[in-house]
């Protein structure tokens, strides 16, 4: 639990239950705690293009009409805000997660291939 100091002792007085459950809380510096680093699963495809149905049809392993039937329902959401356009263009960097299957970041776009498709790189959260 992160508190201002100045709010410190009245929580650390009053704060004993959570629900129904009995808590002990104790003070600590900001260099004591320990954030988990985030467990990722790399998938690495190619991509005809980086329109949003596309990049999570091909990380999800799903059809493009399935992750646009997705999209339309509103269950996808790029950097936190919901986005109902299949044809959406997603940068490196951007982080979008879709309702029952996790979260993902689009942590690289390669060049294209002799095809003419990017090659991407997917960090699935696990």
């Amino acid at each position: 639990l992160f508190i201002k100091p100045e709010q410190t002792d009245y929580i650390l007085q009053n704060l004993t239950k959570i629900g129904r459950c009995g808590i002990r809380l104790r003070c600590c510096s900001f260099e004591e705690v320990q954030i988990p680093e985030r467990v990722t699963k790399e998938v690495e495809t190619t991509v005809s293009g980086l329109r949003l149905d596309s990049v999570i049809a091909s990380a999800l392993g799903v059809s493009r009409g399935k992750s646009a039937e997705m999209i339309h329902a509103g269950m996808v959401t790029v950097n936190w805000e919901t986005v109902e356009d299949v044809s959406y263009t997603v940068k490196e960097g951007d982080v979008f997660s879709v309702r029952g299957y996790g979260r993902m970041k689009l942590s690289r776009v390669g060049g294209l291939t002799r095809k003419g498709r990017y090659s991407i790189t997917v960090s699935r959260y696990i």
